[in-house]
């Protein structure tokens, strides 16, 4: 089974076509049909089965932000129903006007480098990018890391903003760790959503204390790295996490000067990783976490 996933899809072959249109009123109308969300999911099926895979099944995921990390569930769960021996679940996203402008629009975009959990953050950073994982049953296929969880949860709060008091984080990190049977303490590091928005951060903030009291365990971001990469930043992160398992390191938050709550991890550094907890936000309320344990 393919489960991909997306926000923008194809519209940056809608604003070639309409550039085109526009000025000539000639344009590919193949760039058309590149503009439907699952494009990308039958390219990639295409070249699968090409290449003598087997896909029974392919579907397309789009929650906003999370809405790779949603496809992970969406892949666990077809292993867990017995419908399917292995999934692809993965993530992509282009850089476009549309999606800059539309996050101009709303006064996140920055234009200085992002600083996740800094007082002084300004907004995000737009990045591009596709990544995937794939996930199995199959205990002869090597593993990288054993996912435990994957649980998604919706506060219903605004079309673009995260409730203060972050009921739905807070409901996905809890719901996820219970899946996972795994208490809080067990935690070795959460690679947090952190868009160096001044809402977004402000409100994972609150859903970390709400889950892990006082005690928290060592977070940061890795959107200073990539930039935010919208629907793919769910399975890109959790990748940048299984790397993070093997190489026993932290990779941390970059660009961090002023505390205003809570301190993430700002340089590299070692440390004894056995689980790890990934966070998926997403407008509209969504909220994905996916925990992995070393193997």
């Amino acid at each position: 089974v393919v489960v991909n996933a997306t926000t923008a899809g194809g519209m940056d072959k809608s604003e070639i076509f309409y550039r085109d249109f526009i000025a000539d009123g000639d344009a590919d109308i193949a760039l058309v049909a590149g503009h439907e969300p699952a494009d990308s999911t039958r390219h990639v099926c295409d070249i699968l089965e090409s290449r003598g895979a087997d896909v029974v099944w392919s579907t397309t995921v789009s929650t906003a932000c999370s809405s790779s990390a949603v496809a992970v569930g969406v892949g666990m769960d077809m292993l867990k129903c017995g419908d399917v021996d292995l999934a692809i679940c993965m993530g992509v996203d282009p850089l476009c006007k549309f999606t800059i402008n539309g996050f101009n629009s709303l006064g996140i975009l920055s234009k200085n480098v992002c600083r996740p959990f800094d007082a002084d953050r300004d907004g995000l950073n737009l990045g591009e990018g596709a990544a995937s994982v794939m996930l199995t049953k199959d205990e002869n296929i090597p593993a990288l890391c054993e996912v435990l969880s994957c649980e998604t949860a919706s506060d219903a709060y605004h079309q673009t903003a995260t409730s203060p008091d972050a009921q739905g984080p807070t409901l996905a990190m809890k719901a996820a760790l219970k899946k996972a049977g795994v208490d809080a303490d067990k935690i070795n590091y959460v690679n947090a959503h952190g868009t160096a928005t001044p809402n977004n951060d402000e409100s994972e903030s609150t859903a970390m204390v709400n889950v892990f009291g006082e005690k928290l365990p060592p977070f940061s971001s890795t959107k200073f790295w990539t930039g935010h990469t919208l629907g793919a930043c769910g399975v890109l992160e959790m990748a940048l996490s299984v790397e993070m398992l093997k190489r026993q390191q932290i990779l941390p938050t970059r660009n961090f000067e002023k505390v205003e709550r809570l301190t993430p991890v700002c340089k590299m550094e070692k440390a004894e990783l056995e689980y790890i907890m990934t966070n998926s936000f997403g407008f509209g309320g969504g909220a994905t976490s996916i925990i992995i344990k070393r193997v």
